[in-house]
Protein backbone atom coordinates (compact mmCIF):
# COMPACT_ATOMS: atom_id res chain seq x y z
CA UNK A 1 0.00 0.00 0.00
CA UNK A 2 1.06 3.43 -0.88
CA UNK A 3 3.06 5.53 1.66
CA UNK A 4 1.18 9.03 0.20
CA UNK A 5 -1.75 11.21 2.50
CA UNK A 6 -4.38 11.72 -0.13
CA UNK A 7 -6.56 14.61 1.01
CA UNK A 8 -10.19 14.85 -0.20
CA UNK A 9 -11.67 18.37 -0.05
CA UNK A 10 -15.32 18.37 -0.18
CA UNK A 11 -15.50 15.05 1.63
CA UNK A 12 -18.90 15.13 2.46
CA UNK A 13 -20.71 15.24 -1.22
CA UNK A 14 -21.02 12.61 -2.98
CA UNK A 15 -18.21 12.55 -4.94
CA UNK A 16 -16.05 13.43 -2.15
CA UNK A 17 -17.23 10.41 -0.03
CA UNK A 18 -16.74 8.24 -2.27
CA UNK A 19 -13.58 9.25 -3.52
CA UNK A 20 -12.20 9.00 0.05
CA UNK A 21 -13.63 5.49 0.59
CA UNK A 22 -12.14 4.48 -2.68
CA UNK A 23 -8.66 6.22 -1.63
CA UNK A 24 -8.82 4.88 1.91
CA UNK A 25 -8.83 0.82 -0.01
CA UNK A 26 -5.65 1.61 -1.92
CA UNK A 27 -3.59 4.15 0.27
CA UNK A 28 -4.78 3.89 3.87
CA UNK A 29 -4.25 6.97 5.15
CA UNK A 30 -6.75 9.56 4.12
CA UNK A 31 -7.54 13.18 5.28
CA UNK A 32 -10.72 14.96 4.20
CA UNK A 33 -11.84 18.46 4.86
CA UNK A 34 -15.42 20.19 4.20
CA UNK A 35 -17.49 23.10 5.25
CA UNK A 36 -20.64 20.97 6.39
CA UNK A 37 -19.83 19.17 9.37
CA UNK A 38 -20.39 15.13 9.11
CA UNK A 39 -18.80 12.17 9.91
CA UNK A 40 -20.57 9.52 7.67
CA UNK A 41 -18.68 7.47 4.80
CA UNK A 42 -20.72 7.10 1.75
CA UNK A 43 -21.98 2.81 1.61
CA UNK A 44 -19.18 2.35 -0.92
CA UNK A 45 -16.11 3.66 -3.50
CA UNK A 46 -16.38 5.06 -6.80
CA UNK A 47 -15.91 1.28 -7.32
CA UNK A 48 -19.14 -0.20 -5.97
CA UNK A 49 -17.46 -2.93 -5.31
CA UNK A 50 -15.18 -0.88 -2.69
CA UNK A 51 -16.24 -1.04 0.52
CA UNK A 52 -15.58 1.80 3.73
CA UNK A 53 -12.56 1.05 6.17
CA UNK A 54 -14.18 0.26 10.30
CA UNK A 55 -11.29 3.53 10.78
CA UNK A 56 -12.97 5.92 8.51
CA UNK A 57 -10.82 9.02 7.49
CA UNK A 58 -9.32 11.78 9.52
CA UNK A 59 -11.54 14.51 9.52
CA UNK A 60 -9.52 18.21 10.06
CA UNK A 61 -11.11 22.11 10.54
CA UNK A 62 -8.59 23.96 8.50
CA UNK A 63 -8.03 23.58 4.97
CA UNK A 64 -4.68 24.66 5.19
CA UNK A 65 -3.52 21.61 7.11
CA UNK A 66 -4.49 19.57 4.38
CA UNK A 67 -3.07 21.10 1.99
CA UNK A 68 0.17 21.32 3.96
CA UNK A 69 -0.23 17.41 4.84
CA UNK A 70 -1.34 15.78 2.13
CA UNK A 71 0.93 14.28 -1.30
CA UNK A 72 -2.41 14.22 -3.39
CA UNK A 73 -5.08 16.52 -3.20
CA UNK A 74 -8.86 15.65 -4.70
CA UNK A 75 -10.77 19.02 -5.26
CA UNK A 76 -14.12 17.68 -5.00
CA UNK A 77 -15.42 20.54 -3.72
CA UNK A 78 -17.35 23.10 -6.33
CA UNK A 79 -14.30 24.80 -8.72
CA UNK A 80 -15.06 28.37 -7.25
CA UNK A 81 -14.10 27.35 -3.72
CA UNK A 82 -10.48 27.08 -5.00
CA UNK A 83 -10.52 30.94 -4.55
CA UNK A 84 -9.79 30.10 -1.19
CA UNK A 85 -6.61 29.05 -1.50
CA UNK A 86 -3.82 31.82 -1.34
CA UNK A 87 -0.83 29.41 -1.89
CA UNK A 88 -0.18 26.39 -3.25
CA UNK A 89 3.07 23.75 -2.99
CA UNK A 90 5.37 23.21 -6.24
CA UNK A 91 5.28 19.22 -4.30
CA UNK A 92 1.91 18.57 -4.17
CA UNK A 93 -0.43 17.04 -7.14
CA UNK A 94 -3.79 18.88 -6.60
CA UNK A 95 -6.88 17.18 -8.95
CA UNK A 96 -9.92 19.21 -9.51
CA UNK A 97 -13.35 16.93 -10.18
CA UNK A 98 -15.74 18.86 -11.93
CA UNK A 99 -18.47 17.68 -14.25
CA UNK A 100 -17.60 20.43 -16.63
CA UNK A 101 -14.03 20.58 -17.52
CA UNK A 102 -13.52 24.18 -19.05
CA UNK A 103 -14.75 25.23 -15.19
CA UNK A 104 -11.91 23.20 -13.74
CA UNK A 105 -9.48 24.80 -16.40
CA UNK A 106 -10.45 28.57 -15.21
CA UNK A 107 -10.00 27.71 -11.65
CA UNK A 108 -6.79 26.30 -12.20
CA UNK A 109 -5.67 29.30 -14.04
CA UNK A 110 -7.00 31.54 -11.19
CA UNK A 111 -4.98 29.55 -8.82
CA UNK A 112 -1.63 30.36 -10.67
CA UNK A 113 -2.02 33.28 -11.51
CA UNK A 114 -2.86 34.60 -7.58
CA UNK A 115 0.20 32.30 -5.99
CA UNK A 116 2.36 32.52 -8.79
CA UNK A 117 2.79 28.62 -8.23
CA UNK A 118 3.88 26.08 -9.73
CA UNK A 119 1.84 23.60 -8.31
CA UNK A 120 1.17 20.17 -10.22
CA UNK A 121 -2.47 20.68 -10.77
CA UNK A 122 -4.16 18.19 -12.96
CA UNK A 123 -7.97 18.23 -14.26
CA UNK A 124 -10.62 15.06 -13.80
CA UNK A 125 -14.26 13.76 -14.08
CA UNK A 126 -15.54 10.69 -12.57
CA UNK A 127 -18.30 9.75 -14.87
CA UNK A 128 -19.49 7.25 -12.21
CA UNK A 129 -20.80 4.40 -14.52
CA UNK A 130 -20.12 0.46 -13.92
CA UNK A 131 -16.60 0.82 -15.92
CA UNK A 132 -15.07 2.84 -13.53
CA UNK A 133 -14.20 5.36 -16.08
CA UNK A 134 -11.97 8.99 -15.27
CA UNK A 135 -11.60 10.92 -17.64
CA UNK A 136 -8.41 12.96 -17.16
CA UNK A 137 -7.04 16.55 -19.12
CA UNK A 138 -4.80 15.46 -21.81
CA UNK A 139 -4.15 19.25 -22.74
CA UNK A 140 -3.31 20.70 -19.42
CA UNK A 141 -1.37 20.62 -16.21
CA UNK A 142 0.16 17.06 -14.70
CA UNK A 143 -1.48 14.57 -17.04
CA UNK A 144 0.72 11.90 -16.93
CA UNK A 145 0.77 12.17 -12.88
CA UNK A 146 -2.62 12.27 -12.57
CA UNK A 147 -3.21 9.51 -14.57
CA UNK A 148 -0.99 6.80 -13.26
CA UNK A 149 -2.38 7.94 -9.62
CA UNK A 150 -5.78 7.26 -10.47
CA UNK A 151 -5.29 3.53 -11.97
CA UNK A 152 -3.74 3.22 -8.43
CA UNK A 153 -6.88 4.16 -6.87
CA UNK A 154 -8.23 1.07 -8.90
CA UNK A 155 -9.78 3.07 -11.34
CA UNK A 156 -9.66 3.42 -15.10
CA UNK A 157 -8.66 6.68 -16.46
CA UNK A 158 -8.94 7.93 -20.41
CA UNK A 159 -7.25 11.00 -21.59
CA UNK A 160 -9.15 13.67 -23.87
CA UNK A 161 -8.97 17.61 -23.97
CA UNK A 162 -10.69 19.85 -22.44
CA UNK A 163 -12.75 20.36 -25.36
CA UNK A 164 -13.56 16.75 -25.85
CA UNK A 165 -15.07 16.32 -22.44
CA UNK A 166 -17.07 19.39 -22.19
CA UNK A 167 -19.09 18.25 -25.97
CA UNK A 168 -19.13 14.88 -24.59
CA UNK A 169 -21.03 15.79 -21.38
CA UNK A 170 -23.12 18.22 -23.63
CA UNK A 171 -24.45 15.96 -25.31
CA UNK A 172 -24.93 13.16 -22.52
CA UNK A 173 -25.52 15.01 -19.73
CA UNK A 174 -26.02 18.53 -19.57
CA UNK A 175 -28.88 18.30 -22.19
CA UNK A 176 -30.95 16.11 -19.76
CA UNK A 177 -30.31 19.31 -17.27
CA UNK A 178 -31.67 21.06 -19.88
CA UNK A 179 -35.30 19.33 -20.11
CA UNK A 180 -35.06 19.25 -16.68
CA UNK A 181 -34.92 23.04 -16.17
CA UNK A 182 -37.49 23.94 -19.05
CA UNK A 183 -39.63 21.37 -19.84
CA UNK A 184 -40.06 19.11 -16.74
CA UNK A 185 -42.42 21.69 -15.00
CA UNK A 186 -44.83 21.50 -18.58
CA UNK A 187 -44.60 18.01 -18.43
CA UNK A 188 -45.89 17.61 -14.69
CA UNK A 189 -48.94 20.04 -15.63
CA UNK A 190 -49.94 18.12 -18.49
CA UNK A 191 -50.06 14.62 -16.40
CA UNK A 192 -52.36 16.33 -13.72
CA UNK A 193 -54.35 17.19 -16.67
CA UNK A 194 -54.26 13.86 -18.19
CA UNK A 195 -52.80 15.19 -20.99
CA UNK A 196 -49.61 12.92 -21.59
CA UNK A 197 -48.95 9.95 -24.35
CA UNK A 198 -47.56 7.13 -23.08
CA UNK A 199 -44.01 8.53 -24.45
CA UNK A 200 -44.48 11.58 -23.15
CA UNK A 201 -45.10 9.52 -19.67
CA UNK A 202 -41.66 7.99 -20.19
CA UNK A 203 -39.95 11.35 -20.24
CA UNK A 204 -41.97 12.68 -17.61
CA UNK A 205 -40.09 10.06 -15.54
CA UNK A 206 -37.02 10.17 -16.68
CA UNK A 207 -36.95 13.71 -16.10
CA UNK A 208 -38.17 13.33 -12.66
CA UNK A 209 -35.46 10.80 -12.07
CA UNK A 210 -32.91 12.78 -12.96
CA UNK A 211 -34.31 15.58 -11.17
CA UNK A 212 -34.60 13.62 -8.08
CA UNK A 213 -30.41 12.67 -8.12
CA UNK A 214 -29.33 15.85 -8.94
CA UNK A 215 -28.63 19.40 -6.64
CA UNK A 216 -29.65 22.60 -8.15
CA UNK A 217 -25.56 23.23 -7.66
CA UNK A 218 -25.14 20.19 -9.91
CA UNK A 219 -27.60 21.00 -12.60
CA UNK A 220 -25.93 24.99 -12.38
CA UNK A 221 -22.55 23.32 -12.86
CA UNK A 222 -23.63 21.41 -15.83
CA UNK A 223 -25.66 24.51 -17.56
CA UNK A 224 -22.35 26.57 -17.56
CA UNK A 225 -20.54 23.95 -20.10
CA UNK A 226 -20.25 26.14 -23.08
CA UNK A 227 -20.25 23.67 -25.34
CA UNK A 228 -24.31 23.29 -25.49
CA UNK A 229 -24.45 26.64 -27.03
CA UNK A 230 -23.19 24.87 -30.60
CA UNK A 231 -25.67 21.73 -29.18
CA UNK A 232 -28.52 23.81 -29.23
CA UNK A 233 -27.72 25.54 -32.27
CA UNK A 234 -27.64 22.19 -33.91
CA UNK A 235 -30.90 21.20 -32.72
CA UNK A 236 -32.29 24.63 -34.47
CA UNK A 237 -30.75 24.25 -37.43
CA UNK A 238 -32.03 20.41 -38.19
CA UNK A 239 -35.60 21.62 -36.77
CA UNK A 240 -35.47 23.91 -39.25
CA UNK A 241 -34.15 22.19 -42.03
CA UNK A 242 -37.05 20.05 -41.42
CA UNK A 243 -39.52 22.40 -41.06
CA UNK A 244 -38.56 23.51 -44.97
CA UNK A 245 -39.03 20.63 -46.63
Amino acid sequence: MSQDIIGIVGCNGDLGSKMAVQAQSQFGEVMGFDIASSTNLAAHGIDHNVTPEDTGITRVRRLDILLHTCTVVHWCAPSATLDAVQAAHPDKLVILHDSVMSTSLRSAWGLQARTNSTAKIAIAHCLMNDQNKVVVASDYGATDEAFDHIKQLGLSPVLKSVQEHDHMMARSQAVLSVLVKTILPDLVAYEDEGMLTQSAHELLRSLQHRESRWTDATMTTMLRNLELTPLLDEFRGFIADHQSK
